[in-house]
Formats: structure tokens, sequence, C-alpha cells
């Protein structure tokens, strides 16, 4: 216990201190940072991190922060952050001129050749458009403040760099870019602190920055002034340092405000937990009831369907009785005008084959267009292969009801039997076209008749019961129609479905 309030203490000590980290100061002529070409440092992709704080402007154009030449790179141009593409020696310039004596964070992330693979960032948030940058080759070292082959020098306070071998998301550097972070960090590959160095003192041993992280990845300092009290270490600093192996003085200062939280966060996680709980147990009851009540649903309407289709099968079966009687009827009066039957008969046949789909097909509801009336057809044509008829036809494949197909079905059949009778009188080549089609790609249809006969004669259809059957079948379409008499009967027949 006393070694935890004596812990306590001095981080509370350190904290009203305001004991800083250092920074290192680059004069903008010829001080730099140079990193051996480690092999963990040549990497395809990755983050760079740094803080910065420009001092001074000098007469060059771009000036280096992190830079592996020909390989990925933080820079400014104009003072300017910027991405630059190595192949296509193309910048990419994503701020504003950035201010002298203002602490920044910048960070990089990059996947070489990868369209919108780079991404800058600024304080802790994105900014610019993603980029794309090529990494041509990996050997030279790694340098900070200036670049290997141009002078790049940078003139101002350079902090905690850190290079990691991943793509850090947002939320990890926005989270992570305002603090000292914990060394160990997977996926960190060098962190620079730049704390060793006695601000404004003699840092003749100093000659070196070591790597916080296992790979003791040591840099250079190069022509820095390391000699009495122009150290080129400075305490002007934006970040606190941090002991990541005691407890830290913010902790200490607002520990009940942290444990009142905690307490908050911990009791309201109990209740959502036992509230997820009660609620998973009631929705696995209700799903139970659900699965039993569909069953029994499906159960049902599978029967209701077994009793539709038979319904359907029954009254084709009737249907078919009754034509049977009525073909019986026509072979013993062979003699006799037998018409009136065979309309009849044409009649029930169109309604008889409507019933006998629905009873073979599982949709109980709706016919096939191009089934149906195929079906049809081949019946008609049985009546016409005697009197040496051309049909055509062609039928867009559409899901009728049963009205709509029964209707369309008898309207088609009246018209073909009105031709058959009273069209082709002296007629060489007779022939008959029918057109169904969808129109303006809804649920408009358009049914097409025509024929080269001498024309519609409406007194000649059955004294008119003919025409009668096509109006009464076109308003129960909801439909409209209109035909000519030119070069032969054309009908036009439009409805929607």
């Amino acid at each position: 216990m006393l070694t935890f309030f004596s812990g306590c203490n001095k981080s509370w000590n350190h904290l009203n201190n305001k004991v800083k980290g250092n920074s290192l100061n680059f004069d903008g002529i010829d001080d730099q940072l140079i990193v051996p070409n480690y092999e963990k440092l040549r990497l395809h992709s990755g983050t760079l991190e740094a803080w910065f704080k420009i001092t001074k402007k000098n007469g060059l154009a771009w000036h280096a922060l992190v830079a592996k030449e020909l390989a990925y790179q933080i820079t400014l141009f104009d003072y300017k952050l910027t991405g630059y593409d190595w192949k296509l020696e193309a910048k990419n310039i994503v701020t504003d001129s950035i201010p002298i004596n203002e602490w920044h964070h910048t960070a990089l992330t990059f996947i070489d050749s990868v369209e919108n693979g780079c991404q800058l960032y600024l304080d802790g948030r994105s900014i610019g458009k993603p980029f794309k940058i090529h990494i041509l080759n990996h050997g030279t070292e790694l340098y900070i403040g200036s670049n290997r082959f141009n002078p790049q020098h940078f003139c101002g306070n350079i902090d905690e760099v850190r290079i990691w071998n991943s793509v850090r998301t947002p939320q990890e550097i926005y989270l992570n870019y305002l603090t000292e972070i914990d060394p160990t960090s997977t996926g960190l590959v060098l962190y620079y602190k730049f704390n060793e160095g006695l601000p404004e003192g003699d840092n003749q041993q100093k000659q070196f920055i070591q790597d916080e992280t296992i790979n003791n990845l040591t840099g250079s300092l190069y022509k820095f002034d390391l000699k009495g009290n122009t150290s080129n270490y400075s305490s002007d600093s934006p970040l606190i340092r941090k002991d990541f192996f005691s407890i830290s003085a913010f902790a200490i200062k607002y520990l009940w405000v942290i444990i009142s939280v905690l307490s908050i966060v911990l009791l309201t996680f109990l209740i959502v937990k036992l509230k997820t709980r009660f609620l998973i147990k009631e929705n696995i009851k209700l799903d139970a009831i659900i699965t039993e009540r569909t069953k029994e649903l499906k159960n049902s309407l599978s029967q209701k369907e077994v009793l539709i289709q038979e319904i359907h099968h029954r009254v084709k079966n009737n249907l078919q009785f009754i034509l049977s009687i009525i073909d019986m009827q026509i072979m013993i009066k062979l003699n006799v005008d037998n018409s009136a039957l065979n309309d009849v008969s044409r009649r029930l046949t169109a309604m008889a084959l409507v019933h006998e789909l629905l009873y073979r097909q599982e949709n109980i509801e709706r016919v096939s267009s191009v089934i149906y009336f195929n079906a049809l057809i081949q019946n008609i044509e049985k009546l016409i292969e005697s009197n040496k008829i051309i049909l055509k036809y062609d039928i867009d494949n559409i899901a009728f009801s049963t009205s709509q197909c029964m209707c369309v079905g008898m309207i088609m059949s009246e018209l073909i039997s009105n031709s058959l009778k009273y069209a082709f009188i002296n007629q060489k080549n007779p022939e008959i076209d029918i057109l169904l089609r969808q129109i303006n790609n809804e649920n408009d249809m358009e049914l097409t008749y025509k024929d080269n006969g001498i024309g519609f004669v409406e007194n000649n259809t059955d004294n008119g019961l003919g025409s009668t059957l096509i109006t009464a079948f076109t308003q129960q379409l909801k439909g409209s129609y209109n035909y000519n008499n030119i070069n032969g009967v054309l009908f036009f027949l439009k409805f929607r479905i």
C-alpha cells in the first residue's frame, strides 16, 4: 500500500512540475538524423508519424520531415504538407501553408503501387484525397529532418517519430497522436522520443538516438552542435512524458472521476448484459411460437392449394365431359349444320384449357401466356388445317390471372372462328397473324389480330353473338378495342394486367 501511494505521489509531482518530453531542433542548414538502412525499415506498406514545428522559413522549396529516398516520406512543399510519387515525380499538396511556431502532428499511411493506397493526416485527422505512390528502391538510409540526395533541410523542431509495419486505421491514429505510446505496441518498428538529451546543455556524449522498441534501430546525429549550452535538444515539446510502468499523473489527479466513470460504464454494461440475456430468451420463445405458427399456416395453405387444384381438375373434367357429349352429337348428325355445336365446343375448350393448366402447375393464381396460348392455338390449328390457312403467331411470356387468360383466349377464339367462317371467300392464300405483346415495359398489353380476308362483317358473327362476347370480355378486362377493314381485318385490343 505504501508503495502504491509513493508511486501516486511521484506521479502527482511529475504532473505539477510539468515535466515534458524533449524535442530535437534542426537548424535548416545541415542538421540531419541518419538511420542506417535496417531490414525492418524496408517497408512496402506501413505508417509514418511525427510531430513538427516550423521555427523559421528558409529559401528551400522542399523540407523533409521523415524520408527514405525513392521509397516513402513525409515532406513539406512551400510549407504545405505534400505527398510525393517517386516514379511519376508527381506531388500531391493537401494543406495550406502551415504557420511557424505551431506544433502539429502528421502521419502517412501507404501501400506500394496501390491506387488510393496512401493517405496523409494532420493533427489526427485525414486530410486531402487518397493518392498513389511507387516504391522504387530501398537502398538508402532513413533521414529525419532532411533527405539523402537533395538539400531538403528542415528548420524547426521534430518530436515523437514513429514507424509502423502496418497501415494504421484513422481511429488508431486519432486516439494515439496526442500522447506518448507504449513502445511494445504491436507493429511498431521504430520509435524515437528524443528524451535522452539535456535541453540547452552539453550533449557531447549523446550523439545517437535510441530506439524505444526492442528492435534497437539506433540513429546518428549528423552536423548537430552538441557542445556547451547550444545543444539541439529542446524542452519545447507538445507531449508530457508518460511512464508506462507506473500510475500516470493524470489518472491520480482525476482518480475519483475515472472511478466514477468506470463504475457507471460497468453498471451500464451489466444492465445491458442482463437485458440482452432476457431479450435473447424472449426472442427464442417468440421464434419457437412463430416457427410453430408458420408450420401450421404452411400446412393449411398446402391443404387449400390441393383443394383448389382439385376444383380446377373437376371443372376441367366436367367441361371435357360436356365436350365429349357435343362431339358425339356432332358425329350422330353428320348431315346437319353443326356450326353452333362447333362454336360451343370451341368456347368450352378455351375455358377447359385454363383449368387444366392451373391443375398441372404449382402456381394456382397465374397462368403463363406462352403455355396457354400455344396450347389454345394448337387446338385451333386442327380446325384450320382442312382450310389450308397459314397461322402465324408471336406471344410474349406474361403471367396472366385466370380471368384475364380466359377473357383473352375467348376473344382470340371468336376472332379466329369469325375468320374461318366468313373471311376467306375465294382467297387463294388465306393467312392469319396474331401478336400478343407487352408494351412500354409496363403492365400495358396489346393483342393485334390480322387476316387477309374480306374484312370484318359484324352481322356475320353468329348473328352478333361473337361481337357481343368480344365486347363483354373486353369490358371484363377493363380494356378497349378497335378494328378496320383495310385489306382484311386488323383488330387491336389494349388492356392492363
